[in-house]
């Protein structure tokens, strides 16, 4: 039988793991649009830093249908 202190524990764990798969979709997202478009501006890399799961994926998922910073930009705005 688990104990709260377990519960809270494992529960803490998952919210780390999860933490640390959206940081690295952030990393992921970040080298691709650097690969797709140079430099990123800092406005856009603040962006990124700060945009929740959902919308890095969208921005990863339409990687090959954005041609400028301004794209993602639309995306970040929907």
């Amino acid at each position: 039988m688990k104990t709260l202190a377990d519960e809270l524990k494992e529960e803490g764990f998952e919210h780390g793991k999860e933490k640390g798969r959206i940081e690295e979709l952030r990393e992921t997202v970040e080298k691709l649009l650097e690969m797709r478009l140079g430099e990123l501006s800092s406005d856009l890399t603040d962006r990124i830093g700060n945009t929740p799961r959902e919308e890095l994926v969208e921005i990863r998922d339409s990687i090959f249908e954005i041609e400028s910073e301004e794209d993602v930009e639309e995306i970040l705005h929907e």
